[in-house]
């Protein structure tokens, strides 16, 4: 299990022999209250791509992430992210019709309490075709830093992220783009059956994320970039392995007209993994 669903899991564990011992929780308002607020809230959103210009282009792509991490002790964690994307074009409707994108991010993960988790993280990414930007072929720097806060219930878990980040793209031509974003998203992840994180849980998820521009050097300079609403699922394989599925739409709002991205999100999340390597040939070098 990935370093995020060991601290969730942990704190839903505690919540629960909490309650066995008679702490009073008013759980049922409290959930239904914020339940209620982040469904309103995603189904408002949802609605962005619907207002304003009618006049938009729509894209489908596939998205694929590879996680890689270790939790150190019970405050810091590293992670490694391999990324690729692929697009259709005009010319051809499938998905994997060309490469989009691929990228290598690394993260430095800190737990500073139960609730405040802050990271950092640097980048490099290849990006092949961006319809968003309108640009065929650049290298990008990806610099980022962020904070994390999580409202931890039995059954279910809120959590709401404040990211900034520096993107420094060259295209082809070595012309630089330096843009600055702020992307503020919130999450909701519900196990199906258990009340925690834990191997074999199936479990849904829905998240939405506002992205905004600041001293942007991009022709098209909108202070609102986008909006990314995501809705699936994932089931914890193992305690070291996760799988998760979703379906992501974003909409970019574009002076000369809005863009509309489909896209099908796979993600797969491994801990541990080279631990668990090291385990199997110590183990096998016990054996001969």
């Amino acid at each position: 299990m990935n370093h995020d669903f060991l601290f969730i899991s942990e704190w839903h564990k505690r919540l629960h022999c909490q309650s066995l011992l008679g702490v009073t929780f008013h759980v049922r308002k409290s959930r239904a209250t914020l339940q209620g607020i982040f469904l309103f809230a995603l189904i408002f959103l949802s609605l962005i791509p619907f207002a304003g210009n009618a006049q938009s282009s729509t894209s489908n792509q596939f998205w694929s992430r590879y996680k890689l991490s270790h939790a150190f002790g019970n405050k810091w964690a590293s992670e490694i992210d391999f990324t690729g994307r692929f697009s259709d074009t005009p010319e051809k409707k499938s998905i994997l019709a060309t490469r989009s994108q691929f990228g290598i991010q690394g993260w430095a993960h800190y737990h500073f309490s139960s609730r405040w988790r802050f990271s950092g993280s640097v980048g490099f990414y290849d990006n092949f075709y961006l319809p968003d930007i309108d640009q065929e072929s650049s290298t990008e720097w990806r610099f980022t830093v962020q904070g994390v806060y999580f409202f931890h219930k039995i059954g279910y878990t809120f959590s709401t992220r404040g990211r900034a980040e520096i993107r420094n793209i060259h295209d082809e031509e070595n012309g630089i783009t330096n843009t600055f974003r702020y992307r503020q998203r919130v999450k909701y992840q519900k196990p199906l059956n258990s009340k925690s994180f834990r191997k074999g849980v199936f479990y849904v998820l829905a998240s939405d994320e506002l992205i905004f521009r600041i001293n942007s050097t991009e022709d098209h300079n909108t202070f609102f970039d986008r909006n990314v609403l995501s809705f699936g699922g994932g089931y914890v394989l193992t305690d070291n392995l996760q799988l998760e599925m979703a379906y992501v739409n974003q909409f970019l709002p574009r002076s000369d007209g809005n863009q509309i991205i489909h896209a099908l999100s796979f993600t797969i999340t491994f801990n541990n993994l080279l631990g668990q390597i090291q385990g199997k040939f110590k183990k096998l070098k016990n054996n001969e």
